[in-house]
């Protein structure tokens, strides 16, 4: 049995904001809209310090309570899913003119879910630009992902922090160093991040989101400091 979590980074490749909200309307059913819609009531309502305090106080109760990130993964079972508010359920994107990358959340897609290229490509096209995709599983293994529809270009590696760990690593993901990331930092500094030892594969990708320039998404309510909610 185990845990894992899907990050998603959108290339900034000079889309204008609007774009990117138009292109986000894609991935939103009508109930989602309808979701939105009555989160901006409730924020209608209430001040806006008592809304972020509201905010605050479900997150931390889900992070308390929170069961539905398990997976099935090689040997492990489904466990039944705690319900979150439908508001939460929302993708977002996180936009920041100058940013390298847009972190973005959907819980389907993140939560108890591990990655994969046809996910990221499928994302890619939506947004027509190239989306990374971090997965953690247990804390023991990072995956990676890449996906860039222009090249035709699909991409998926993993990395386990210990011998054991590597059992969970299965096809299409492979075991190397993911050289495509060279595109976006030092290869050096990005190569002794992936072959470095780690205890949790939690820090192996904070150390690559640092060297690529890029900050990630943990859920749909909390937005990187410095950056804007599209939604």
């Amino acid at each position: 049995m185990g845990t894992s979590m899907a990050f998603y980074l959108i290339e900034n490749r000079g889309l204008p904001r609007r774009t990117l909200q138009e292109r986000m309307d894609t991935f939103r059913p009508q109930a989602l809209a309808d979701q939105r819609d009555m989160r901006e009531l409730f924020k209608a309502f209430m001040s806006e310090e008592v809304f972020e305090e509201l905010q605050r106080g479900m997150r931390m109760g889900n992070a308390a309570q929170r069961q539905d990130n398990i997976i099935s993964f090689p040997g492990t079972t489904m466990q039944e899913e705690i319900p979150k508010p439908q508001w939460q359920k929302s993708p977002v994107l996180a936009w920041r003119e100058e940013a390298r990358w847009f972190p973005f959340f959907e819980e389907t897609l993140c939560d108890g879910y591990n990655a994969s290229s046809r996910d990221a490509e499928q994302l890619a096209k939506g947004f027509g630009v190239p989306v990374l995709a971090f997965s953690i599983f247990d804390s023991a293994v990072l995956f990676v992902s890449y996906a860039d529809p222009e090249r035709k270009l699909r991409l998926d590696f993993a990395k386990a922090d210990f011998e054991e760990a590597e059992e969970m690593i299965e096809a299409p993901f492979r075991g190397e160093f993911p050289s495509f990331l060279c595109t976006y930092g030092d290869e050096t500094i990005l190569r002794e991040i992936w072959e470095g030892e780690e205890v949790f594969a939690d820090d192996r990708m904070a150390k690559l989101c640092t060297a690529i320039g890029a900050r990630v998404l943990y859920d749909a309510v909390d937005m990187p400091e410095g950056y804007e909610r599209i939604e």
